[in-house]
């Protein structure tokens, strides 16, 4: 009975120990889609999906369904720098976490992409834009959520991550309306120029599909087209 007893503790032991070494070796998980692996490497992960820009930026693996940054691309100095040498994890976060921003956001309205786009921390903004496979670092994190996935970062306009090229900063804004085919309601961006659907300027053609019964958005920007 002793031996039988002696046997069980061993076994028992073994796989509390085999459990241990097991997650030391795959790392730590820390909040906001960060990890820190068993060199101490922090890495920005994010789920796996399908990708219409997808290129191999330094660090980048791909691993069980999920996508791992260890480097992070510093636009202003267009370089890859370490996650390390960067990330302040401690106060890194999704900027979603932020009740005033969820509520400009309107997320019925909004897929899950724009949740997985915006981070920061106390010294930087950071970006994943959607359907892509980059990870993206803005130092200095002034920015305004204007509405559903468009935000004003350090006087651009970005939309999922995404610089929407030709926004007037200074009369830019997002408007609410329903989308006349699928029947839900969305964010479109606007200045005095133009009409953006994402980060490109809204076609005539995709008006008229979706937003066709706006008048008033029809005389100010589509006002030479005809029928």
């Amino acid at each position: 009975m002793e031996n039988t007893k002696k046997i069980v503790f061993i076994i028992i032991s073994f796989l509390f120990l085999s459990g241990c070494t097991s997650q030391k070796k795959e790392g730590l998980s820390l909040p906001n889609n960060l990890f820190k692996d068993s060199k101490s490497n922090i890495i920005f992960r994010v789920p796996l999906r399908n990708y219409d820009k997808a290129h191999n930026q330094k660090g980048m693996t791909i691993k069980n369904d999920s996508i791992n940054f260890s480097y992070v691309y510093d636009i202003e100095s267009k370089e890859y720098r370490k996650n390390n040498d960067v990330i302040d994890w401690k106060t890194f976060k999704n900027i979603f976490n932020d009740a005033e921003n969820e509520k400009k956001v309107n997320f019925d309205d909004q897929s899950v992409l724009t949740y997985n786009c915006y981070f920061e921390d106390k010294n930087n903004f950071y970006m994943f834009p959607t359907f892509s496979t980059s990870f993206i670092m803005i130092k200095n994190k002034s920015y305004d959520v204007l509405g559903g996935a468009y935000l004003k970062i350090n006087n651009e306009i970005y939309h999922l991550g995404i610089k929407v090229e030709s926004a007037d900063i200074k009369t830019f804004k997002t408007l609410r309306l329903r989308n006349e085919v699928d029947y839900y309601r969305e964010s479109i961006g606007m200045d005095k120029n133009y009409l953006y659907s994402g980060n490109s300027i809204m076609t005539y053609d995709r008006f008229k599909r979706y937003y066709s019964s706006n008048k008033d958005l029809k005389s100010k920007y589509f006002k030479d087209q005809k029928e």
